[in-house]
This record gives C-alpha cells, structure tokens and sequence, in this order.
C-alpha cells in the first residue's frame, strides 16, 4: 500500500501534495477493489468481505482527499453497512467518523455535526472505542477550524493532544501540536 504525503489546505481539508501520485493510486485502488468483488462474490467469507470493507475504505479516503466527496460518501455508506453486517464495531466507527469529516469537506455543517455528536455519545457508552477518541477530537477541532470557530477548535485540539500524550505515540504527539502551533497562531 503506498503512502500519500499530505497537508491540511487553508480550510483544514487534507489534500495530497502530489496530485499526480494520488490519481494513480486512486486508478490501482479500484482495480484492487474491483478484485477483491469479485473473490468475495466467489467466496462470500467474512475474511474476503474484510477485504472489500478494507479497499472501500482506502479509496474512500484518497477520493476525498482529491475532492470527489459525493464518491467519497457513497463508498463509505457501503462499508458502513459492510462493517454493522460484519460485526466490526470499531471499524464501524471510524469510517463512520470519517464519513463526517467528508460531511465537513462538503459543507453540511448540520450533518456533520449531528454525526460527531452521535459518535461522541458512542465513545462514552463503548469503552472499546476509546482508542478513537482522540480521533473524534482532532476532527472536530478541524471542523470548527474550518469555520473560523477557534475557541471551538482550540479546545477539542487540545482535548486530542492530551489523549495522545497519554497513550505516547510520539508522530502522533508531534503532529497533533503542529496543528494546534497552527490554531493558535489565526487571529
């Protein structure tokens, strides 16, 4: 699986840096998809439809990352249903977060926000899902970015920093501080 060098653009939205790299893998990553179909219409397992949940949601991501949202959206309904059938509960939800952040990217702050407010409440009724909250924090940090919330985004930046200092992932520790370095510089 190859890695896209990212940045987040001036309306906190991740973009790749070479747009040329992400096309090309969005062109392998439905070939993938279309492969891993057809062997899970041939034999139906709950490994080979992992597979197909797996390869949804990378292009899912990478065409959110090019701007194809409505694209975007329409995969990740399709592997959410896939992970629920599944049983797969914490692969539920994170696509589900990230089904918000493209609700964001979109523009549907109404939806966005319902669906971060929903996974919030999740997060405290799932103690298994608790390895995602600093996740849940940094998008919606990213989403009151977005819209020049900033006491809003400082907050939840925050509240994403602490929980990453407590688990100690260091690239993770260094890249959440860079951002919040960032929010606190806007005016």
């Amino acid at each position: 699986m190859a890695i896209i060098d990212t940045l987040l653009d001036q309306q906190w939205r991740e973009r790749a840096r070479d747009a040329a790299q992400l096309d090309a893998l969005i062109t392998r990553e439905r070939e993938i998809l279309e492969a891993t179909r057809a062997l899970a219409d041939r034999e139906g397992t709950v490994e080979n439809n992992a597979h197909v949940g797996r390869a949804l949601q990378r292009l899912s991501e990478h065409l959110a990352m090019r701007g194809d949202c409505d694209e975007a959206l329409e995969l990740k309904d399709e592997v959410i249903a896939l992970w629920a059938r599944l049983e797969r509960a914490r692969a539920h939800f994170l696509t589900r977060l990230q089904r918000a952040r493209i609700l964001d990217q979109m523009g549907e702050d109404a939806a966005a926000t319902l669906a971060f407010e929903e996974l919030e409440v999740e997060l405290t009724a799932d103690d298994k899902l608790g390895t995602y909250a600093d996740f849940l924090a940094e998008a919606r940090a990213l989403f009151h970015a977005a819209r020049a919330q900033r006491a809003d985004a400082l907050t939840q930046m925050q509240r994403a920093l602490e929980l990453r200092e407590r688990r100690g992932n260091s690239k993770q520790i260094e890249e959440t501080r860079a951002l919040l370095s960032r929010l606190e510089a806007l005016a």
